[in-house]
């Protein structure tokens, strides 16, 4: 109990400073369907893959033996996900796409030579 009284007394302070942070009108966004559905389908599939699992097992070495029996599981995984990077990345054909690709080159010689900076920007 006194240290959840001591994290409070710490913690006031820094509560205290963001007092007003939200003053004036604020904007109420639109709802997000498309990201409300995709955390759905994703809690959907993380729960169907723990029923799943769960069904597989009968016994506590069961359910310490792993999906993938290999040893270093992530020579797969990152494998896969460099692919799928590099899949998607081919395949953009947005205009923010285009734009990022038209601004390549000049990104690419200023990160290399420093060529086109002025100065430190206002972040």
């Amino acid at each position: 109990m006194i240290k959840f009284l001591l994290l409070f007394l710490i913690s006031t302070p820094s509560l205290l400073l963001a007092v007003g942070s939200l003053d004036g009108e604020v904007k109420q966004q639109p709802l997000n369907i498309s990201a409300i559905a995709m955390f759905l389908i994703f809690v959907g599939a993380t729960l169907g893959i723990t029923y799943w699992a769960a069904k597989r097992t009968k016994t506590a070495k069961d359910f310490y033996e792993a999906i993938f029996p290999y040893k270093y599981p992530a020579l797969f995984s990152v494998s896969m996900a460099f692919i799928s990077i590099w899949f998607f990345s081919i395949t953009d054909k947005s205009d923010n796409a285009k734009k990022e690709i038209e601004a390549y080159e000049r990104q690419y010689l200023r990160s290399q030579t420093g060529i086109g900076i002025d100065g430190a920007l206002k972040h």
